[in-house]
């Protein structure tokens, strides 16, 4: 078995003439061409002045290009460090100032990074050992806190990742998958990672805001595949209706993830999809895909997470990092080959994400008796009424019915008699002006009192992530605000 996803393109490579990468514009690549590419700019990279452990900063393009400058960095022993090509010049600068790149990679060219590119890294960051256990990827991820932190991961974490995902999915080497999700993020970038483990075809689509487009694709050729997160779903029945049920007898398997999705969503894109596998998979970048739903096989629980991955470990413990009972809320841990080696330059960050082998999520979850597990919330977003716990997430998910909202998200505010209480954005409807009494009585046929929001502000919209998540900080910086 290869020992990297690099390996494996080059046994492809070798035995197979197939299509490895088809772009927005109708170029193809075949494997063999794609390994001919990552060698010469391999070379072109070593010319450069990068040596093995070095950072690569590598802007992800629309076009295969990518792919193979990719690819060549870590044929030339280096470290890639994807980015979106809009990401802002601020945060670029934030991790450049993080893991000292030798070298910035992009359509424009190759040029040089920081002078000193030792901070952060070690021995064997550099050289010796097993490749499977040399570094591969450094992805910065902010998640819902706006901190940068820089996810170090293996050679073997990709291999490792691939086998799990294409081993619970289905993904077979004769399949054609269409990747509209940006190649700079964890998701879309598995995705490729799959893809060319098996020697399948990526067909490579400008995001999901051009339906016309995706829809061509997928018929000029014949996919089989795709994935997206729930926003870009979303997006996708706005613009297009129920025209992915046209493809229903096509599309052998769909991969959704990186954000929650509502329940009427899930229900209405298996009811469109009835003979596709439908994949919602839970992961962190740290701990790629740890937990799979399968929309047809789960309908009766589509609430749930669904159950541990194949590859993984998983386990819910309490603040001691002592197992507990099924049933029981603690906090989800997960273990397994895919499961990140460390945090870069973060030691203590490290040190604390971890009990012994078990990766602490941050999340809190439980068991059922049928080995479901459900989420209920980040630990760090959990609002504390009076010691009785109030998840942010229950009280939004409980507002998706009610007329008059948009979206809305809560954050934890000071209060004098229980120490915090809940306060309630809102993105009301055009037109539309709720009132804090009403929604406190429309949520009093789902929640318990104390879970009701007593503080009510009206917001133009909410602030998420690119993959739909809330970022709960800004909201609570705001708060601080106007507190001071």
């Amino acid at each position: 078995m290869p020992d990297s996803i690099l390996h494996a393109v080059r046994e492809h490579a070798v035995h197979s003439g197939a299509t490895a990468i088809i772009d927005a514009d109708g170029n193809c690549l075949t494997y063999r061409e794609l390994h001919s590419a990552t060698e010469a700019f391999a070379d072109d990279l070593t010319k450069t002045g990068m040596t093995p452990g070095d950072r690569v900063i590598v802007v992800a393009g629309k076009g295969g290009s990518f792919v193979s400058r990719y690819l060549a960095i870590h044929q030339a022993g280096g470290i890639a460090v994807p980015l979106d090509p809009e990401t802002p010049v601020r945060r670029m600068r934030m991790v450049a100032d993080i893991c000292r790149p030798r070298l910035i990679v992009s359509d424009e060219g190759i040029r040089e990074g920081a002078e000193d590119t030792g901070t952060g890294d070690t021995k064997e960051d550099r050289n010796g050992g097993f490749v499977s256990d040399r570094p591969a990827d450094l992805l910065f991820t902010s998640g819902t806190t706006g901190d940068p932190k820089g996810v170090l991961l293996t050679h073997g974490n990709l291999v490792a990742s691939a086998r799990n995902i294409n081993a619970f999915i289905g993904t077979t080497t004769d399949d054609v998958e269409i990747i509209a999700l940006p190649l700079s993020h964890s998701f879309g970038l598995g995705r490729l990672r799959c893809l060319l483990w098996l020697g399948a075809c990526a067909v490579l689509v400008d995001g999901f805001s051009r339906p016309k487009q995706l829809f061509r694709a997928m018929s000029d050729h014949s996919a089989t595949g795709m994935g997206m997160v729930p926003a870009a779903w979303a997006l996708l029945y706005k613009l297009s209706g129920r025209h992915i049920g046209g493809y229903a007898d096509r599309l052998r398997y769909v991969e959704i993830g990186s954000a929650p999705m509502p329940l009427e969503d899930k229900e209405q894109l298996a009811a469109l999809l009835p003979r596709t596998r439908i994949c919602m998979h839970y992961g962190l970048t740290e701990a790629s895909r740890a937990i799979f739903q399968e929309f047809h096989e789960d309908a009766g629980k589509l609430d749930a997470l669904g159950r541990p991955a194949p590859l993984a470990d998983v386990c819910v413990k309490d603040q001691r990092g002592v197992d507990i009972s099924t049933g029981e809320v603690g906090e989800i841990c997960v273990r397994g080959p895919m499961v990140m080696r460390r945090y870069w330059a973060q030691p203590q960050r490290t040190a604390e994400s971890f009990w012994g082998e078990w990766f602490r999520t941050g999340d809190l979850g439980r068991f059922d008796e049928d080995g479901l597990i459900y989420l209920h919330g980040r630990m760090s977003e959990i609002i504390n009424v009076g010691g009785r716990k109030v998840s942010p997430e229950e009280v939004e998910r409980s507002l998706r019915d009610m007329p008059g909202i948009v979206d809305a998200a809560c954050v934890a505010v000071p209060d004098v008699i229980s120490g915090e209480a809940v306060k309630l954005f809102v993105v009301p409807e055009t037109g539309s002006s709720p009132e804090l009494g009403e929604i406190r009585q429309f949520l009093k046929e789902h929640l318990e009192p104390y879970k009701l929001p007593t503080v009510l502000e009206p917001v133009a919209s909410i602030p998420r992530t690119t993959s739909g998540k809330i970022q709960r900080q800004h909201l609570l910086r705001k708060v601080e605000s106007e507190t001071e």
